[in-house]
């Protein structure tokens, strides 16, 4: 959302824009200091990318209000990060880093040896949703993984502990830290 001066003047001169101007200013910096330090450079966008997705939640939620979606969204201390950034730093396996280099005669082999193949002897079926197909127990948390490019550990513990639950009926946290 880019805000021209009408905008501006409105936001700060008016009772309701000040209010207004406060609240997403908190947000924004709330969500800065507290959730993800981060480099000037990667800030410079962070409020008018906070902006923009506040707009895209409530009009996300405009639409479950009526039923065109089945699910609502809120805001997370992911809301200021643009999704360059958040693709960047949080998705993608990465079987080797800048700390742990892939030898280069072995980049072509681990391209290839790392596409999915699926099941062969599974049929696939359209969808299925799994609140009605008795399995309630899929609510259980999901864990915050930071940025330590371990998702494909807690994904595979994950499915391990959805295998559990399906054959005992219990819920066994396998991955969960304690201290």
């Amino acid at each position: 959302i880019r805000l021209n001066s009408t905008i501006w003047l409105f936001l700060i001169f008016s009772p309701v824009g000040s209010i207004l101007l406060f609240v997403i200013s908190s947000i924004f910096l709330f969500q800065l200091f507290y959730f993800q330090k981060r480099q000037a450079d990667q800030t410079s966008g962070a409020l008018e990318t906070l902006l923009d997705n506040i707009k895209a939640i409530e009009d996300h939620n405009l639409l479950a209000d009526v039923g065109d979606v089945t699910f609502r969204m809120k805001l997370n201390k992911f809301a200021h990060e643009a999704p360059e950034i958040f693709n960047k730093l949080r998705n993608g396996f990465r079987l080797f880093s800048r700390a742990n280099p892939i030898p280069d005669g072995l980049k072509a082999f681990v391209t290839q040896a790392l596409k999915f193949a699926g099941p062969i002897f599974t049929q696939i079926t359209g969808i299925v949703d799994w609140r009605f197909a008795g399995a309630d127990w899929l609510g259980w948390l999901v864990w915050d993984q930071e940025e330590c490019a371990s998702c494909w550990a807690f994904s595979t513990i994950g499915a391990i502990e959805a295998q559990i639950i399906r054959s005992t009926g219990r819920t066994i946290y396998l991955s969960q830290q304690t201290s």
